[in-house]
């Protein structure tokens, strides 16, 4: 696959997450219990991005304050919404891994088959030539048995 047409189904993806977001939004107002995994989650993921931060910039370990709940609900679905993206994203992967499987597979299995039938055929065409050339030699025999003058074939041959 070409890599705008890549680009462009990541893109698409995104689109298609968008309303997802939007409606898990929507639950984490009603539904208390999606507003504290939402809460929780993007709490989580807020804590070790700052500390990792911190780490890279080299400052020292300080208290990392919490997010307020509402803009912790809107992180945590946002990572809902890029967690769909992944996931599609990866089952594209090995979708298209295991459909490439089963071609190579078959015609794995199409060229062994294809080498099989070849070498049963040269194996028959040996025994057609053995049978052939057992009958040559009977023939060859039959006619120096029934030939009227056998002196003077060898003769002609030896001295001719």
């Amino acid at each position: 696959m070409p890599f705008p047409l890549i680009k462009l189904l990541v893109l698409g993806l995104k689109q298609v997450s968008k309303p997802v977001v939007n409606y898990a939004k929507g639950k984490a107002k009603t539904s208390t219990w999606i507003r504290m995994c939402f809460i929780k989650s993007a709490q989580l993921y807020h804590k070790y991005d700052v500390r990792m931060l911190r780490k890279f910039m080299g400052k020292e370990r300080a208290n990392i304050k919490p997010l307020n709940d509402e803009v912790a609900v809107e992180l945590g679905a946002e990572m809902l919404g890029e967690a769909l993206v992944f996931g599609l994203g990866a089952g594209l992967v090995y979708f298209e891994y295991s459909r490439q499987s089963a071609n190579r597979e078959e015609k794995e299995d199409d060229a062994e088959q294809n080498f099989n039938e070849l070498t049963e055929k040269v194996l028959d065409m040996g025994l057609h030539i053995e049978k052939q050339d057992a009958q040559i030699r009977e023939l060859t025999r039959l006619v120096y048995a029934y030939s009227p003058d056998k002196t003077v074939e060898t003769t002609k041959g030896k001295g001719g």
